[in-house]
């Protein structure tokens, strides 16, 4: 194999992208290959897959040591080659900077052409702090979305069965030292939290430098205090679970609870949908809205909405004769005529929602659109949904979507928010202006 054509242009800012040529056995040649410098090294991008909002983004695909060697000596030595010309592509001591060691720990002067050097001397295949992102089965479309997001390939892990119904995890990469965070929302089945906990033990042994457990839904959190005799605090249970596991850190969205961030121990980054539930409706809703909270517990994250949409604010009071079902009380807030937005953190049944939707109705709400981060959806809850008078159902891909299959569901990605925040918690970034 041979590198036979290299051509360098800006992608963005201060960092290099490569359009590579490549001749095997002097016959079959591969030409304008695009290389790209992800947070691990560099990745031959193909093809372009175009997003929901019409762009174009590349899918990395990793290649193996030898050929990225092979790859980035070329590139950097076209670099060093047309760095002084008038090309304007000088740019001082920032080149695929990600996958380096710091300027200070080993390049010194800043000569990009010293860095294999000090890459080899490093001990190989990870650099320290290297970012690493792993999954489970329980949403791995949603983390390999963050990955693309991040310009990552999700880390090379195996999660299967024994024959007994076991869960067996195998770290099949090299992750000492490294930066690692585990993507798994923990709903139901329980094999969900213990392919995570399983996960965090094994990247804990390969000795990972750090291991923060991302958690775009957590599960459990219902049972977050003693409300009655002789109960379990499971949110309490599950924080001790997974930072004895192993976590270092903790990355959610939308608890059930705010205060079951008390539960752990360790760091824990508490992050909300409410940006990309908000931009929706800002694009869809219109005019004449009330943001109508479906119960007491809800208000505070309906008067965040109605706040930055502008809208008047409701909620029903309710009561609950079973914990799984819900009966309409009163309804607090003028809604005749109005777009009704109902908001919450997670649909479950949908009971809730349903009543709340059918009592503004009867006082005559023009239109009732459901939103929550959350679309848990027990057995038989989308097609309550779907038969009632509630017209739009908006989620998040939090969960899994297999049981989301509904023309009133509309599923929104909140991928490129909790990428956003991993690349902050892994640049020792302030998260806090991803908060509503």
């Amino acid at each position: 194999m041979e590198i036979t054509e290299v051509r360098l242009t800006l992608r963005h800012e201060e960092r290099l992208k490569a359009f590579v040529s490549i001749t095997f056995d002097n016959a079959f040649v591969v030409r304008g290959l695009k290389v790209i410098d992800g947070n691990t090294g560099i990745f031959v991008a193909m093809p372009s897959r175009r997003r929901k909002d019409g762009e174009f983004r590349d899918i990395a695909h990793p290649i193996n040591n030898a050929t990225r060697q092979m790859i980035e000596d070329a590139v950097l030595a076209e670099y060093e080659r047309v760095k002084w010309q008038d090309t304007g592509l000088w740019i001082p001591h920032r080149r695929f900077e990600s996958s380096r060691p710091s300027q200070t720990d080993c390049w010194g002067s800043g000569v990009v052409s010293t860095w294999p050097t000090c890459w080899a001397s490093s001990g190989g295949d990870v650099m320290p702090n290297e970012l690493g992102l792993f999954t489970g089965n329980a949403n791995r479309a949603l983390a390999e979305e963050i990955a693309g997001y991040l310009g990552l390939r999700l880390g090379e892990a195996v999660v299967g069965r024994f024959r007994d119904g076991e869960i067996s995890v195998s770290i099949s990469e090299n992750v000492r030292g490294m930066d690692a965070f585990v993507v798994q929302p923990t709903a139901p089945p329980a094999e969900t939290l213990f392919e995570l906990l399983i996960m965090l033990d094994a990247l804990k042994r390969a000795s990972a430098r750090r291991i923060t457990a991302v958690l775009p839904y957590f599960g459990y959190a219902r049972q977050d205090r003693k409300d009655r005799p002789r109960v379990a605090i499971t949110a309490k249970l599950v924080a001790n679970l997974v930072t004895s596991a192993g976590a270092d850190r903790i990355l959610t969205m939308d608890l059930h609870a705010p205060q079951i961030q008390g539960f752990f121990d360790i760091p824990m980054d508490h992050i909300y949908a409410a940006p990309v539930l908000l931009r929706y409706f800002d694009e869809h809703a219109g005019n004449d809205l009330v943001v109508m909270a479906p119960d007491i517990g809800s208000i505070k994250m309906g008067r965040a909405f109605a706040k930055r949409l502008g809208a008047s604010l409701g909620f029903v009071d309710k009561r609950r004769p079973r914990p799984d079902a819900t009966e309409v009380m009163n309804v607090v807030g003028d809604v005749k005529g109005k777009h009704v937005i109902m908001i919450d953190d997670i649909i479950s049944t949908g009971s809730s929602m349903i009543e709340a939707a059918t009592a503004v109705t009867k006082l005559g709400a023009a239109k009732v659109t459901a939103g929550a981060t959350h679309a848990l959806f027990a057995e038989g809850a989308v097609e309550a949904l779907t038969n009632s008078v509630i017209q739009e159902i908006v989620v998040t891909n939090t969960l899994s979507s297999e049981r989301s299959r509904s023309d009133k569901i509309r599923i929104l990605s909140v991928a490129e928010l909790l990428g956003e925040a991993i690349d902050r918690i892994h640049g020792e970034k302030s998260v806090s202006s991803l908060f509503i």
